[in-house]
């Protein structure tokens, strides 16, 4: 097996720390980005490179980037995985448009701003071969909520559920852009199912909705995730992946 080198964002906790940690398991280099690595003392426990970035700065992503290159990292691999969640009721009209805008700026520039950073280190992997992986959430496929939803989920939370759709977009529209310069290049959404961590479990809420324990723990989601990611090539390129599906690459409907 090939010793590759990732980079995950949003490594302190939950899926990034996960990801962190099985990728170590197997062998991998891995580059932990979170925004104080001072504070994130089950990452530190890891031992791993651990590095501080703030997806919402410009500045903090372009220290990244010198950082990267001074050091002449490769890239096989880029987890966008930091971001923001809700997680209660959201409707059109009680939102709140600063709360949206942060949530925008986390959850899609955010990633955007990682990309542009590690994309000179990405292109020193071996053949130009390497992957994007964006964590999506099913919560973002418009296609899924044509078909309908039950109301008492977070899917009635337009603010989080936007953002994904929007991320969505930027990574089809990230696929297309790569092909023509990096034709090797493989870039995924990935769908990490509803994970019982801080930011995916439905407690303490006062909103009407009743708590709600999610049905995954990180370590079966990441296992997918992984799986998913590994076994992603070309021809994936541009789509949006379902955890779950594994190394059958399930998609995700837009």
């Amino acid at each position: 097996m090939s010793v590759l080198t990732v980079l995950v964002t949003g490594a302190s906790r939950g899926l990034g720390l996960e990801l962190c940690r099985q990728h170590a398991q197997r062998g991998h280099k891995v580059f932990a980005c979170c925004r104080t690595p001072a504070d994130a003392h089950a990452l530190n426990q890891l031992h791993l490179d651990v590095l501080p970035l703030d997806v919402t700065s410009d500045e903090s992503a372009t220290a990244l980037a010198a950082k990267l290159d001074e050091t002449h990292v490769a890239l096989d691999i880029l987890y966008n995985n930091a971001g923001v969640a809700l997680n209660r009721k959201a409707n059109m009209e009680d939102v709140n448009t600063d709360l949206w805008a942060e949530f925008l700026n986390t959850n899609v520039l955010g990633p955007a701003r990682v990309l542009k950073a590690c994309i000179p280190a990405l292109r020193r992997a071996e053949n130009g071969k390497f992957k994007v992986v964006n964590i999506s959430s099913s919560l973002g496929s418009i296609g899924r909520l044509a078909d309908g939803v039950p109301v008492d989920l977070p899917a009635t939370d337009v603010v989080y559920r936007s953002s994904k759709a929007a991320l969505n977009m930027s990574t089809a529209c990230t696929a297309v852009d790569l092909r023509k310069t990096d034709p090797n290049a493989v870039v995924v959404a990935v769908h990490p199912g509803w994970v019982d961590t801080d930011m995916g479990s439905r407690r303490g809420n006062n909103d009407g909705l009743p708590e709600v324990k999610p049905p995954l723990n990180v370590e079966e989601s990441i296992s997918g995730v992984i799986a998913t990611v590994m076994a992603a090539t070309t021809k994936e390129s541009g789509t949006f992946l379902d955890f779950a599906g594994g190394a059958d690459l399930v998609r995700v409907p837009w």
